[in-house]
């Protein structure tokens, strides 16, 4: 007895689409500091004289302004008219303090130093010595010619002259605030679920920063998202988190255009700018205190993808197409991605839209009359890539068996003739 043998080959013919651009292209690379949201509304504490300069006294108004708690604004043009009870104008946060004397004289000052490590006895008094730097930083006073008003003022006049020391030593600047998004990984199948792909990325800040928030803007993005490395979708992330963009496989029949938006808060001591919006009357620095809201936005197109696997079903003998054959697709991980993939007439099956990587083919059920092919078949795409692969099928011709000799068992009644005895 013996059978025959089914005798099937698999023919992969992988033809390169040669493209300018790859699917995903980076446009442009943004930062930008994140004004406070409100001008400040100013106002007078009153006016303090503690300090005499060549014997003259300083008169000065202390002003602030409250944003949850209670910030200092320090003037900065001494020859104009300033804030006062009785002038009551309006500014306007335009930017960040660029004068680093400035800003060292104020990061050496209060609020960044408390009044008590100051050495003066109240908020006031290290306010007036921290505005006396911030002047200096313009008029270079001399500072043996700094003198106090009563013998109580002696420390804040003490105060003023070691915060202008140190600004004076001080060789740092501020940290210019940005935030730069880096490629972890190529865009790829998602690891976790192979309806997507996904791109991993990381953020990196030019200061110590707070958690940073992602966000998407775009048309089409209702199924774009941002998401943790086990596809949670949250928009925040610890500072050293990497975070992935994932898109639908189905999504990429299309074009489109998307922006990243990263949004943290560095470490960067931020002193701003505020101009009074009459343009007469002095301007002030504000505080805010340590941290500087950045964000920065990178633009991103994406454009149709055109990788497409192509299967014909074909008799392995004469080459004719055979219709009817099933198929499934399977993604890297052999999960079922489609099911009941059906050969045509021409005996073709095209799948489009996929993203590069691997997949799986999955002989479900042979055409009528043939055999399967019981091996899953492994393919692997690239960007704009079309894979064709061609599965020889052999008419079954069912067990053949061969019949066996029989044994010859002769069995007889016949009678013999009488012989006449």
């Amino acid at each position: 007895m013996f059978k025959t043998k089914k005798i099937i080959y698999i023919l992969m013919i992988i033809t390169m689409i040669i493209a300018n651009f790859s699917i995903f292209l980076w446009q442009s690379k943004t930062n930008a500091t994140v004004l406070p949201d409100d001008d400040p509304d100013l106002y007078s504490k009153g006016q303090a004289t503690y300090f005499k300069y060549k014997g003259s006294p300083i008169e000065m108004e202390l002003v602030f302004y409250k944003k949850d708690i209670e910030y200092p604004a320090y003037g900065l043009n001494k020859e104009k008219t300033g804030f006062s009870e009785s002038n009551d104008y309006k500014v306007r946060i335009d930017g960040l303090v660029t004068n680093q004397k400035v800003w060292r004289a104020i990061t050496n000052g209060y609020p960044f130093v408390s009044a008590e490590d100051l050495g003066c006895s109240t908020i006031e008094r290290a306010y007036a010595a921290t505005q006396i730097a911030v002047y200096d930083a313009y008029y270079n006073y001399d500072l043996k010619k700094l003198t106090q008003v009563n013998e109580e003022d002696a420390s804040t006049v003490a105060a003023a002259k070691s915060i202008i020391e140190k600004a004076r030593k001080a060789e740092k600047s501020k940290t210019i605030g940005t935030l730069e998004i880096k490629e972890a990984s190529k865009w790829k199948v998602d690891d976790v679920d192979g309806n997507y792909v996904s791109k991993t990325y990381t953020v990196t800040s030019s200061a110590p920063n707070k958690n940073y928030e992602i966000c998407l803007t775009g048309k089409n993005l209702s199924k774009v998202e941002a998401r943790r490395m086990n596809n949670v979708s949250d928009p925040d992330f610890l500072p050293n988190e990497k975070f992935k963009i994932v898109i639908p496989v189905s999504s990429l029949p299309i074009s489109g255009e998307f922006a990243i938006h990263a949004t943290s808060s560095l470490q960067t001591y931020p002193i701003y700018h505020a101009k009074d919006l009459e343009g007469k009357y002095e301007d002030y620095a504000i505080t805010a205190g340590e941290y500087e809201k950045v964000e920065g936005i990178y633009n991103q197109n994406y454009e149709i993808n055109t990788t497409k696997i192509k299967v014909l079903k074909q008799d392995g003998d004469s080459q004719k197409p055979l219709q009817g054959a099933v198929f499934n697709l399977l993604d890297q991980n052999k999960s079922i991605l489609y099911s009941e993939l059906i050969t045509n007439k021409e005996g073709i099956i095209e799948i489009s839209g996929l993203a590069p990587g691997t997949y799986y083919l999955e002989e479900a059920i042979a055409p009528n009359g043939y055999y399967g092919y019981n091996e899953l078949i492994k393919v692997d795409t690239t960007n704009q890539e079309i894979v064709e692969i061609k599965v020889d099928n052999f008419i079954d011709e069912g067990e053949k068996v061969v019949p066996e000799e029989p044994k010859e068992q002769h069995f007889s009644n016949k009678r013999l003739p009488a012989t006449g005895f």
